[in-house]
Order: C-alpha cells, then sequence, then structure tokens
C-alpha cells in the first residue's frame, strides 16, 4: 500500500507539472493566436483605417 501511495505522489506531481507548463505554453499560444487574428482582421477588415492611419 505504502509503495502505491507513493507512486501515485509522484505520478499527480509529474501530471501536475507537466499541466502547468502546458497551460503556460498555452497561454502564450493563445495570446499568438489572438495577436495574429487580431493582425489578420484589420488586413482584411481594417485596410481603410491602417491606410488612413498611415496617411495622417
Amino acid at each position: 500500500m505504502i509503495p502505491n501511495f507513493y507512486f501515485l505522489r509522484g505520478f499527480v506531481r509529474v501530471i501536475y507539472g507537466t499541466t502547468s507548463i502546458l497551460i503556460c505554453l498555452y497561454k502564450q499560444w493563445l495570446v499568438g493566436f489572438v495577436g495574429l487574428l487580431r493582425e489578420v482582421f484589420y488586413l482584411l477588415h481594417g485596410t481603410k483605417k491602417s491606410a488612413r492611419c498611415r496617411a495622417d
């Protein structure tokens, strides 16, 4: 019973560490993806606005 408990604790620790790393990477990827979507949106729909800003 005791080795199973230690194995479970180590397993939970490994899963928690990988999950936190994945969440951090996912947040960075999500921020980058939102920025990319924003750039594409401005390229597709905001060309007049960006041209006007560039002219100003």
